[in-house]
């Protein structure tokens, strides 16, 4: 009998690690990934035209096969409480808990399922929590990116709003949220913001410098934008010519957000930079064949931004 209770006990065993060894991710957009120590954790995303709750993750501190990562799913014990797309989410590492803001939230019938901006889950217990926040949260939004600073304060600048998360109209928002994971407090700034902005990259810097590039603006704005830059300079690196130059300068547009170390005061300003390269037919309308030809543009920033790193 003892045997037999060994056995089965070794069969489920087996089981179950081939279960989590075989997980196989499928491809998906709009997720949210945090790295935590050698750990790249992944959180749900945007899966045949639906919504996910995965919670998975690589573990990167050994070489393996990249043809058959070895993926690990938290989903079945540890799944978001709802299908997330479009958020963000930021890791205090001294409290091992990852904090998932905002984007779309779905129940199993594909309805809204918002109950609140932000969800806490804590990497020890692997429990997803709705923390008490104080102040007065933020509205709700989607397609923007986070940062966290080593005192627990996360900064979500700007993102944007649609039918999809229970608004009448799109509206892009140009606020600074800051959420401190610490004293679970919520802090709004609208003082003296760049324009309304998401889908950016945003990366803190080691001097409290956050760095924004690329994104979408409102229509608005981006008429404005066509008026205050010259021919020849555009907002994004890529962006269509439809001269044809045998050299030139393009500038990036850039937005350097200061925070003081309370996190409280924003002072955003803009730097330009310029590509000192020979782009040669880089991105142009052929003439000939009347088809349009593009090539990725290098980036090289100009010493005054190197500075701030």
């Amino acid at each position: 009998m003892d045997c037999k209770k060994y056995n089965i006990f070794i069969f489920m065993l087996s089981y179950l690690i081939f279960r989590v060894v075989s997980f196989t991710p499928e491809g998906r957009l709009a997720h949210s990934s945090v790295l935590v120590g050698n750990k790249l954790y992944f959180l749900g995303g945007r899966v045949s035209k639906s919504c996910t709750n995965q919670v998975f993750y690589l573990d990167l501190s050994q070489s393996f096969d990249l043809t058959t990562p070895p993926w690990i799913s938290l989903t079945q014990n540890a799944g978001i409480p709802f299908k997330s797309c479009w958020g963000t989410a930021l890791l205090n590492d001294k409290e091992q808990t990852i904090y998932l803001f905002g984007g779309l939230m779905r129940n199993d019938l594909n309805q809204d399922a918002f109950v609140s901006n932000v969800y806490s889950f804590n990497l020890n217990s692997l429990l997803w929590n709705v923390p008490t926040v104080e102040g007065t949260p933020p509205k709700r939004r989607r397609n923007m990116k986070g940062v966290i600073d080593n005192t627990g304060k996360i900064y979500i600048f700007g993102g944007g709003t649609n039918n999809a998360i229970g608004s009448e109209a799109e509206i892009y928002f140009n606020d600074m949220v800051i959420l401190n994971t610490v004293e679970l407090s919520w802090v709004i700034n609208t003082d003296n913001q760049p324009n309304s902005s998401h889908t950016y990259t945003a990366t803190l810097l080691s001097n409290g410098v956050i760095v924004y590039i690329g994104g979408k603006i409102s229509k608005k704005e981006k008429q404005e934008e066509k008026l205050r830059f010259a021919k020849g300079k555009y907002r994004c690196v890529g962006a269509e010519r439809k001269e044809q130059y045998s050299e030139a300068e393009v500038s990036l547009k850039i937005w350097l957000i200061e925070f003081q170390k309370d996190g409280i005061a924003i002072t955003p300003k803009m730097v330009k930079t310029h590509m000192k390269e020979i782009l040669i037919n880089q991105s142009r309308y052929s003439l000939q064949r009347k088809t349009k030809i593009r090539q990725k543009l290098p980036i090289h920033l100009d010493d005054k931004l190197l500075e701030f790193q």
